[in-house]
């Protein structure tokens, strides 16, 4: 099975679903054929990703969600995001001589991942308000038949491998999964998780739940702290995703929506609600101009970012302040053609990820945003699970007075946004 050209697009009769991998969005547009919903549908997708796309997310990863009936008031947020263990602090590292969290290895396994609690709670959610028919088996059928029969390896994954193997092929499990021959595979190759494959299996018997409690997580938590994290069982079987309320700004002749903190959502609301107020003066979007204008409002947006996004159950701030109509026009008086202003210093690090979307016969929409953080996570397979870890605990700050300073039962700040 090759194929040169991956579409993005999938159709169903019935929806359409947007994905970064061919494979995912046609696991969501079946989904809609068979009469599932939106959810329904980025379940299949979102698990599906974590197999056919695991350079970039997995189930060791993070997720948010937006959730629309199609009434664009009725929009929901899902924070599918975990803490840090209740063991760690920023004395865990700078007592140990380390004056920032390192970004791979089992010392950067600090979080427990929430993508697989969020599929969890948007099935109960689609089944209770959405009356979802599909079961949580149906959902997770193609992640696991491509995981257990394989499938041919992206051009994007074989590059990202390439890249960043010489630097994680000593990590625990990562050679075993990820270069099965030793070498990196070409584009095209048959790839096969046999491991992941039977944790996906225990998920579709078991359910979302069996992924924080039971034997699949103590195996998880075993192989974690043989490779120095301090994440525990109690830890993970304590997580929830949360339920959130959306910010909202007006934008063109509608509005734009996306996650409050503690991810960096209001950010990009600020950037294109500044923009509107510019656009008069914006020409074609290639144009000097308009590149300059995004440079110079993001550099002012982001000094008001870091100032006050962080996990809002330690530091709340309302945001809503920073979506004022006031000061969003005073953050547009600065912009002015060829003025070029101070960059502040920024000190989150770099990370990729997935965005996927659905939209059913019925007008229901999801937004969904995956993420293990940097490329391949921490880099540590979690036991024999075929699960990498996120490193999204390195965006903590060791600086305690710093709000996004690392804390017990704390999430750190997210880059993701399902806008």
């Amino acid at each position: 099975m090759t194929r040169t050209v991956s579409p993005l697009f999938a159709q169903a009769s019935a929806g359409i679903v947007s994905a970064p991998h061919f494979l995912a969005a046609e696991a969501g547009a079946n989904i809609l054929r068979c009469g599932g919903n939106a959810i329904e549908a980025a379940i299949a997708v979102g698990s599906t990703l974590a197999v056919v796309y695991p350079h970039m997310n997995g189930l060791g990863g993070d997720a948010f969600w937006l959730i629309s009936d199609g009434n664009a008031e009725m929009v929901r947020g899902l924070a599918a995001a975990g803490p840090a263990g209740q063991h760690y602090s920023t004395a865990t590292f700078l007592d140990a001589h380390l004056h920032e969290i390192p970004f791979r290895g089992g010392r950067s396994a600090l979080t427990v991942p929430g993508a697989v609690a969020g599929w969890g709670a948007a099935y109960e959610f689609s089944r209770n308000t959405w009356h979802g028919s599909l079961s949580w088996g149906d959902l997770l059928e193609a992640a696991y038949l491509y995981a257990a029969r394989g499938f041919p390896i992206s051009p994007n994954q074989s590059t990202t491998l390439a890249r960043f193997a010489p630097d994680l092929r000593e990590q625990p499990g990562f050679l075993q999964q990820y270069l099965p021959s030793g070498e990196v595979p070409t584009a095209g190759t048959l790839w096969t998780q046999h491991a992941l494959s039977e944790t996906l299996k225990t998920l579709a018997k078991e359910g979302a739940d069996s992924f924080y409690q039971g034997g699949l997580a103590e195996t998880m938590i075993r192989g974690l702290h043989a490779a120095g994290s301090l994440l525990t069982e109690a830890d993970m079987s304590a997580f929830k995703a949360d339920w959130v309320e959306p910010l909202r700004v007006d934008f063109g002749d509608g509005e734009a929506i996306n996650f409050p903190a503690p991810t960096q959502g209001v950010a990009s609301l600020m950037i294109l609600s500044v923009l509107d107020r510019l656009k008069a003066d914006l020409g074609d979007h290639l144009s000097a101009d308009f590149i300059h204008y995004n440079v110079e409002i993001t550099k002012q947006v982001f000094r008001w970012r870091d100032q006050v996004v962080a996990d809002p159950y330690f530091y709340h701030f309302d945001l809503q302040q920073l979506l004022q109509e006031d000061f969003l026009s005073d953050i547009a008086a600065l912009i002015q053609p060829g003025r070029v202003l101070p960059t502040p210093d920024i000190g989150i690090g770099d990370g990729d990820t997935v965005w996927f979307g659905i939209a059913d016969a019925a007008g229901r929409t999801v937004s969904v945003i995956q993420s293990l953080y940097h490329e391949f996570g921490c880099g540590v397979m979690a036991g024999d699970t075929g699960v990498i870890w996120n490193n999204r605990g390195c965006a903590f700050s060791l600086k305690k007075e710093q709000i996004n300073g690392l804390e017990p039962g704390k999430r750190p700040f997210h880059t993701l946004n399902p806008a």
